[in-house]
């Protein structure tokens, strides 16, 4: 349909426009033209399907008003809709119509919750909680007066930001879905110069977020280490065979730790520590609402599968003798060692501390040896990403806010990150280093072997006769 927009859609748009999908993601940088693409989508879903309804919302009416309803008003021509201010409602001559909300206040979220529509339009939909995009998108109802529906569709455009839009649309294919990026560089209509100018004006993470459209970059970020091709776990494993990862296995000091939750959710951390010092984590437990007893047949199952451990801890506030027994006042951790949990309260310790030693695990230490590929300058810190996917999603959407008062919060779920932090605070030995079975070897190694190990014992002699290098 020819509607003679400001600005003809480009490339990207389209390809976000023209095909059906029930719930559709456009954007993921700045400039690409994605409340462009909103506004013309929702024109044309009005004028296509005669009396058909919408919602435009974001959470900020001021913003809505100021940034989506201003973009809508410069590219959709003023002849073909009425904008009746006093209801909140763009009105078209076919009949159909849709009305504008800021969902930020509970009344108002109320009212746009109870309209029966077609097709739901949100900017910025990281700005509201998954649960209220389920309750509009569940008004897709509407039906048109020739007695037919509108093919239902949810729009929404957003910058990269972390959570539940990240998640729904990025980070997995639905059926149903479609995202479609649009950078900078895809939208014709910028000035000349203009991406090139903020990208030697910016820093790299805000070059990265919102010019390159990366969803692993955002404001108030606390592990920006983390990278994929860095420190997961499979990356290098996922090739062996049983017996190559039984016998890496048998190499490591096992531990776990435990965050429980008496509501909401409770995770344990299955944990190596290798006879560099590396730490490993190879699997999680992360489950809610369940009976402590069913949290620890299944903690109990992963530590058959791994081995025994050397020391299991819980969070310390479980050993406070809180709940009334028959006889006497116990605590959730004598009913997890009851059944047959055997943990031992971690250290309180500022979390500050211990978040900013988990980061320097994942940090790349120049001097430190490569535990698979033994090149220098590694991380010591590797995450199973396929058996311990919520401890990678807390890293990765864990953010920081200053708060009024000059303090710094902890934004977001950080239960599988406690239980690693617990393990990190406690020090763990490393690994026993295994016997070298040098009948195996080579004869040139053989001998290499033997003059190291010889060297290794006489130093050890001349230094106070101890096993220390110091």
């Amino acid at each position: 349909m020819k509607l003679g927009f400001r600005y003809e859609p480009h490339k990207k748009q389209l390809e976000w426009i023209n095909p059906y999908a029930r719930e559709k993601l456009f954007g993921g940088a700045k400039r690409g033209g994605k409340t462009a693409a909103l506004a013309m989508h929702t024109v044309l879903l009005s004028l296509s399907f005669p009396g058909n309804r919408g919602l435009l919302a974001r959470k900020n009416m001021t913003d809505l008003v100021d940034s989506t309803l201003f973009e809508f008003e410069q590219i959709v021509p003023k002849e073909i809709y009425e904008h009746k201010r006093h209801d909140r409602t763009i009105v078209f001559p076919n009949g159909s119509s849709f009305i504008y909300r800021g969902l930020g206040e509970e009344s108002e979220f109320e009212k746009a919750k109870s309209v029966t529509i077609g097709w739901l339009a949100l900017d910025e939909p990281s700005e509201i909680p998954e649960a209220a995009f389920s309750q509009l998108n569940a008004q897709l109802t509407h039906v048109l007066p020739n007695g037919t529906r509108p093919p239902y569709m949810a729009l929404l455009a957003s910058n990269p930001e972390p959570g539940w839009v990240k998640r729904r649309y990025v980070d997995s294919i639905q059926p149903n879905h479609l995202y479609v990026q649009s950078l900078p560089r895809d939208n014709p209509g910028l000035p000349p110069g203009w991406e090139d100018e903020l990208r030697q004006t910016n820093d790299p993470d805000w070059v990265r977020r919102y010019l390159d459209g990366s969803w692993d970059v955002f404001e108030g970020q606390v592990f920006e280490e983390l990278l994929d091709q860095r420190h997961n776990l499979d990356n290098w494993t996922k090739g062996w065979g049983p017996n190559d990862f039984a016998h890496w296995l048998e190499c490591l000091r096992k531990i776990g730790a435990i965050d429980h939750a008496t509501t909401g959710i409770t995770t344990y951390q299955q944990v190596g520590i290798d006879a560099d010092e590396n730490m490993f984590s190879i699997e999680e437990y992360y489950r809610s609402n369940k009976l402590i007893s069913e949290h620890a047949f299944g903690m109990k199952a992963l530590q058959r599968k791994y081995g025994p451990n050397d020391y299991t801890l819980i969070d310390p506030s479980t050993a406070a003798k809180t709940q009334q027994g028959p006889y006497e006042l116990f605590s959730y951790l004598d009913e997890y060692r009851r059944n047959g949990i055997v943990a031992t309260a971690a250290h309180r310790a500022s979390i500050d501390v211990g978040i900013n030693l988990l980061k320097e695990f994942l940090h790349p230490n120049p001097l430190h040896r490569h535990p698979f590929t033994g090149e220098m300058g590694s991380p010591r810190w590797f995450i199973s990403r396929s058996r311990c996917p919520n401890l990678w999603k807390e890293l990765t959407e864990l953010r920081k806010e200053l708060m009024p008062a000059g303090g710094i919060r902890y934004v977001g779920a950080d239960h599988a990150i406690d239980s690693v932090r617990y393990i990190a605070m406690s020090r763990p030995n490393k690994a026993a280093s295994k016997q070298i079975d040098i009948a195996h070897l080579s004869q040139m190694d053989q001998k290499k072997y033997r003059i190291e190990s010889e060297f290794r014992r006489h130093w050890r002699e001349r230094v106070h006769g101890s096993d220390s290098w110091y």
